[in-house]
């Protein structure tokens, strides 16, 4: 789909191919994509920073926590 556009990526980094699509090593998903897969996990999942600042969170159906956007 965008192999002519595909930089080199190196074994462990996952790299923008065009805006809103990631190519890793196997493959490449589109922004919506992960969010979907993230979203459908049965599980809470935060990410935080190093000065402990929410940047991410899944929208899970059952929140064990609420959470605010960053």
């Amino acid at each position: 789909m965008y192999k002519n556009a595909l930089p080199e990526v190196k074994k462990g980094e996952a790299t923008l191919v065009q805006e809103g699509v990631l190519q890793f090593e196997t493959g490449m998903f589109a922004n919506e994509d992960v969010e979907a897969i993230l979203n459908t996990l049965p599980i809470d999942i935060t990410f935080m920073d190093k000065e402990d600042a929410v940047k991410y969170f899944n929208k899970g159906d059952e929140r064990i926590s609420v959470r605010t956007k960053p």
